[in-house]
């Protein structure tokens, strides 16, 4: 993994110096499971935000994007619910999200346009203000250095495991940390339509200057993620900079570059996990495409493919159909001659220049599955990692809220 390059440091986003966080049961899941969590920093954070591009959205995107609009994209605190995603709701929904803002900055002290909430969960369902209201006083008294666990925790709805990470870049007085929880496996598809995720760090760098870094990671991590090609209304990714650590990014301080590798990084390994411990998953596939006329068709192929149920649902049955990957290509509209393009499979060549080859060792049977095109026609490359579809995806989505 990527992430190896970088210390790991324990703890999720509470790696991160000056944040802390918590995770408890209000009343929204069953069997007790922690379902609304809270992250707060000891100073304000320069923040960078990225929404879904469905134009369904949650009640929760349009007062995150306020708030940090008035805040001048400064933030504090951030509360997120699981379960109920507060979309469909009308101004209600609305007015219900910004009354936790509001409670929870006056429970911790910071400004109301400084706290932020996120909402994840079953659509058309309001929030259960009481529960929620009555949960907030223990939340917040809750928060430590021990919380990001539990924090993660609270935030899944079908994830089969959290899903968090810090990590530590360089040493002495010129080290600092980025810390990260994310949640997501059902509805990812991508164009920032995957998924909650949150990061944090103690790195000092302006809010104008952490966005195009952000975006640039995000467009190569989690954009390039699919479960099962649906948007969800909810998706929201922050990247929150609190300087904490005094080391400053940019000129006379740590490199920019070696800031967005490590952001990248982290966000890489977050995005694999949300395909590993998706909705039925039973194994992670990576596909590249390489020699493509342009960056464009070299996306648009990788995701045909990363998309294709019939491709999906042969990695599941172990089946090596490679066909259907080929065609999935071949009909998503990019430049690509099969007389001149090769397929390999798990390190094994099964189609090369029109006519397929033949190969010895057997392919898709581990949870791991390797595809990459190579369409020799130009210089460009793509890279997406989906998972397999399998019945006990078809059964958790036939069942979601019954």
């Amino acid at each position: 993994m990527a992430t190896q390059k970088y210390k790991r440091i324990p703890g999720g986003v509470c790696g991160v110096t000056g944040v802390t966080a918590a995770g408890l049961h209000c009343g929204m899941k069953a069997n007790n499971e922690p379902d609304l969590a809270l992250v707060a920093s000891e100073a304000e954070c320069n923040t960078a935000a990225f929404y879904t591009t469905n134009r369904l959205q949650g009640a929760h995107i349009s007062v995150f994007k306020n708030r940090l609009r008035i805040s001048r994209n400064n933030a504090m605190a951030l509360l997120v619910n699981a379960k109920v995603a507060n979309c469909s709701t009308g101004e209600q929904g609305v007015r219900d999200s910004n009354v936790l803002c509001n409670r929870v900055a006056a429970q911790l002290g910071v400004p109301a346009e400084q706290t932020l909430h996120a909402s994840t969960g079953v659509i058309g369902r309001r929030l259960p203000m009481d529960k929620i209201t009555a949960a907030l006083p223990a939340l917040c008294a809750a928060l430590s250095k021990s919380g990001g666990e539990d924090a993660a925790r609270a935030i899944m709805t079908t994830d089969a495991a959290p899903k968090s990470l810090c990590i530590q870049i360089g040493s002495g007085k010129g080290a600092y940390r980025i810390g990260g929880m994310a949640k997501g496996a059902g509805m990812i598809h991508p164009n920032m339509a995957t998924m909650l995720a949150f990061v944090f760090t103690d790195a000092a760098i302006s809010a104008r200057a952490l966005n195009p870094i952000a975006r640039r990671v995000m467009n190569k991590t989690f954009n390039c993620i699919s479960v099962d090609n649906d948007m969800s209304p909810n998706d929201t990714f922050a990247v929150f900079a609190n300087g904490l650590s005094r080391v400053r990014i940019g000129p006379g301080g740590a490199p920019v570059e070696e800031f967005e590798d490590a952001l990248e990084c982290l966000c890489a390994e977050l995005s694999r996990q949300m395909v590993l411990y998706g909705e039925g998953v039973t194994k992670v596939v990576t596909i590249e495409v390489e020699r493509a006329r342009t960056p464009a068709q070299a996306r648009t192929m990788a995701m045909a493919i990363a998309d294709s149920q019939l491709v999906k649902t042969a990695i599941f049955g172990n089946d090596p159909n490679w066909g259907r990957i080929l065609s999935a290509a071949c009909s998503c509209g990019a430049d690509i001659d099969p007389a001149r393009a090769t397929l390999t499979i798990d390190g094994q060549t099964v189609f090369a220049r029109g006519e397929p080859v033949s190969y010895r060792r057997r392919i898709m049977q581990g949870k791991e599955v390797h595809i990459r095109l190579d369409a020799d026609n130009g210089q460009a490359s793509a890279q997406r990692w989906t998972g397999d579809l399998s019945i006990e995806y078809v059964k958790i989505n036939a069942e979601y809220t019954t």
